[in-house]
């Protein structure tokens, strides 16, 4: 399994018992959509050369990631969040595009989860 998809099950359970069975499915739903626009956004803020807002949707990646548990996932997000406050984005590619192949599987195992 990619490290990029796993999910700390601690996390994913605290907020599952705060938010309720019934809307943890929708919280989980809400964050895969988010996530992929998110991803889009950071595509297409390196494309721009626009740093701010790079980090910005890193920045915003990173913390929902953390509720959710998806801990790797979120490291990869703060990595990409400091290298746009850097302004390093001829850096980035290769981080983006682990972070969109990796959307499916951690997408999938959130949804596996809400029904465990």
């Amino acid at each position: 399994m990619d490290p990029l998809s796993e999910v700390n099950l601690a996390t994913f359970q605290d907020l599952q018992q705060a938010m309720g069975d019934d809307y943890i499915e929708e919280m989980v739903d809400a964050f895969c959509q988010d996530a992929s626009s998110l991803i889009a956004g950071l595509k297409q803020a390196q494309k721009d050369a626009d740093p701010l807002t790079f980090s910005r949707h890193a920045h915003s990646l990173k913390s929902t990631s953390l509720t959710f548990g998806a801990l790797a996932f979120a490291d990869l997000a703060r990595e990409l969040e400091h290298l746009g406050k850097a302004g390093c984005l001829d850096e980035v590619t290769a981080q983006v595009a682990q972070l969109d192949a990796a959307c499916s599987a951690l997408f999938a195992r959130l949804k596996a989860l809400c029904h465990e």
